[in-house]
């Protein structure tokens, strides 16, 4: 993975920070999502959190998310030295969506999983590439399929 795709050569986005925060302060948070003042200063002092999660201010949804992605992996059981070490190649602040990051276990690399939309996309423009209009037409008969069943057609005429 270079700095500029992922290992599906998706573009990497940098979560930009929220500007405006939420309306419960980081004491509420911590204590909603079982993390202790101790694990808090431990995550901090190891540079995996961008704030100081014990200081009581309102907390942006880019903390939030920060908060969510790493306390997941500590909670998962990774000692903070291995923590620091898989998310080395991430860009900080790491205010990612757990359910949209992926980790390729094998070369410890991050991606975003790809939306349904997206794979439909890069499938269909790989058979394109491929000119394999066989597949193409197999998933245009599957989709005219679906389209009847919902009483659409791709037909122009009524």
């Amino acid at each position: 993975m270079n700095a500029d795709t992922d290992l599906f050569g998706q573009p990497v986005i940098t979560p930009a920070p929220a500007k405006q925060p939420l309306l419960f302060d980081s004491s509420f948070y911590r204590d909603s999502i079982g993390m202790a003042a101790h694990e808090a200063t431990t995550l901090r002092s190891a540079g995996l959190l961008s704030f100081d999660p014990l200081v009581l201010q309102p907390l942006t949804e880019a903390q939030v998310k920060e908060l969510d992605f790493v306390w997941v992996l500590h909670k998962s059981g990774c000692p903070t030295p291995f923590l620091s070490r898989l998310l080395s190649d991430l860009p900080k602040p790491y205010a990612y969506p757990v359910s949209e990051m992926h980790l390729d276990w094998r070369t410890l690399t991050w991606t975003r999983l790809l939306t349904p939309d997206e794979t439909v996309t890069k499938w269909v423009d790989s058979k394109l590439a491929a000119m394999d209009g066989d597949e193409l037409l197999r998933l245009a008969g599957q989709v005219q399929e679906a389209l009847a069943k919902l009483g659409l057609s791709l037909d122009p005429t009524p």
